[in-house]
Order: C-alpha cells, then structure tokens, then sequence
C-alpha cells in the first residue's frame, strides 16, 4: 500500500513454514509504487527464508516476473516501457535494477533487466576424478 508499509514487511516464519514449506512458494517478492530514492518508480523486497535467506537486495529473477507482470496489465496494447526498480534499502543494501518490456498488439513480446553489479566473492570448485 505503500513505502512506510513495505518498510515493516516481516515474514511470519511460522506460518511460512506450515503453509510454504514444500510447495513452489520458496520465496516472496513485494513491491510498492511509492519509491522516492534515484529516480525509481517501484520498491521491491525479496524474502526467501526457504533457501535460507532472510532478505535478498537485489533479485534479477523476481524483477524478470514482475516486468512480464506489469507489462501483461498495461493497458496499451503497443508500447515500450523502462521502470527503475529499488531494492535492497532497509536491509542497507540499496539496489537499483532496470527493467524493460515491450508490448505489440496486445501481446507481451519482451521483457528486460539490467543494472549494475559487484562481485562480492569469487572462488572455483573442483570435481573429483
């Protein structure tokens, strides 16, 4: 309904584990149209304490959904759109990703997502012989 509500999302992990545990419900993506910081239009939080974490800052996959999501309810049956996502703010982490969609006859026909990224491990692995 809002940034100040986003703010106070909490899973409740007790009921997230009678109800999602098990099903393709491993994660939880909300947004809010109220996003006031570097231009972005929308502010996203991605929960997913199934795959042990708590808060994720940025979440290229969820912001691919939610760019198919928005375009399928946009009511102009031709038009490109660009949407700055912001993610990540209350866990301190602040995230800005990109996403784009075009639409043509009606017809979602692409979505995109971009942004800027750090590496913040790398690392290799090794398979036994």
């Amino acid at each position: 309904a809002s940034r100040d509500a986003l703010a106070r999302a909490r899973p409740d992990l007790s009921v997230w584990e009678s109800e999602l545990v098990g099903t393709d419900g491993g994660s939880l993506f909300v947004f809010t149209e109220d996003a006031p910081g570097e231009g972005a239009k929308l502010t996203a939080r991605m929960f997913a304490p199934t795959f042990a974490i708590p808060e994720d800052p940025a979440t290229g996959g969820a912001v691919t959904a939610l760019a198919g999501y928005l375009a399928a309810r946009d009511s102009e049956p031709d038009c490109t759109r660009q949407v700055v996502v912001e993610q990540g703010v209350d866990m301190g982490r602040p995230s800005y990703l990109h996403l784009g969609y075009d639409k043509k006859d009606g017809a979602v026909i692409a979505v995109r997502v971009g942004g800027a990224a750090v590496i913040v491990s790398d690392g290799t692995f090794t398979l036994p012989v």
